[in-house]
């Protein structure tokens, strides 16, 4: 027994063509590229013939709405059934149920996918070197803090013990105080004041744009 198959030429010209079932392997997977329609054809073929697409890197789509469809269904990457004419072999064998028999809604449910997908890159794209940048912030905290550490916990014995009547704040620690809160408050003010002698400068040019204007 044999199919009749519609494949087009170089030239873009249909052309009929009977292809028996028997035929070789080579045969069939060089006239899947080329294939248009499909007709006498049993549920068999409709799976021999997904298979050849997937076999060739193709992502295949079926659709369909009767039980001979199931196996071709069933095989495809994603199977699309009819829910209001669709059996119930169908819509099992099947991935996604038209709920609407509209061929508009696989338009719709690609779109949509890809929009999922993208998002999902998008995130993974934000989300993975946050998460990197904190790991290296983590390890370069740990490389350095340890060895300090270690030298502290090791002086803490090293020292003389303090007398029961030592002050909290020794007059080092005032020392440092000082220090610390008077070049605090240096930079601070210093950073304060460029950052209005910098919004003056953006108000004289834009005075100056606009008498030009």
């Amino acid at each position: 027994m044999s199919i009749i198959i519609s494949a087009y030429t170089s030239a873009g010209v249909p052309r009929l063509q009977v292809l028996a079932r028997s035929s070789h392997e080579d045969k069939k997977i060089l006239v899947v590229p080329r294939l248009q329609v499909l007709a006498r054809s049993s549920h068999e073929d409709k799976k021999i013939l997904v298979e050849r697409l997937r076999a060739l890197g193709e992502i295949v789509g079926v659709t369909g709405d009767g039980t001979n469809d199931g196996p071709a269904l069933k095989t495809a990457d994603v199977g699309f059934s009819m829910d209001i004419a669709g059996t119930e072999v169908a819509n099992e064998a099947s991935d996604i149920i038209l709920m609407d028999d509209n061929f508009a809604s696989i338009v719709k449910a690609i779109m949509w996918g890809r929009c999922v997908n993208d998002a999902v890159r998008k995130f993974l794209q934000f989300q993975v070197p946050t998460n990197v940048t904190a790991i290296v912030i983590t390890l370069v905290t740990a490389i350095t803090s340890t060895p300090e550490s270690s030298v502290l916990s090791t002086a803490l014995l090293d020292r003389k013990p303090d007398k029961k009547t030592a002050p909290l704040f020794s007059v080092q620690m005032y020392k440092q105080i000082l220090f610390q809160s008077t070049y605090q408050i240096i930079v601070t003010t210093h950073i304060h004041s460029l950052r209005l002698n910098i919004g003056r400068g953006g108000d004289d040019i834009g005075l100056g744009c606009a008498d030009k204007a």
